[in-house]
C-alpha cells in the first residue's frame, strides 16, 4: 500500500514539475512579447514625433 502511495506521490510531483516548466515558457514567450511590443511602441512614439514636427514645419512655413 505505501508503494502505491509513493507512487502516487512521485506522479504528481511529476505532473507539477511539468506544469511548472509550461508556466515557465509561458513567462519567458510573454516577457519577449512585452520586449517586442515596447519596442513597437517606441517606433510609433518616434514616428509620430517625426510626423508633428513635420506638421509644425510646414504650418510656419505657411
Amino acid at each position: 500500500m505505501a508503494n502505491l502511495q509513493e507512487r502516487v506521490v512521485q506522479a504528481a510531483f511529476a505532473e507539477l514539475q511539468a506544469q511548472n516548466k509550461l508556466m515557465s515558457a509561458r513567462a519567458a514567450n510573454l516577457a519577449q512579447e512585452v520586449a517586442t511590443l515596447t519596442i513597437r511602441l517606441e517606433l510609433a512614439q518616434a514616428e509620430l514625433t517625426d510626423a508633428r514636427t513635420a506638421l509644425e514645419q510646414a504650418q510656419s512655413d505657411g
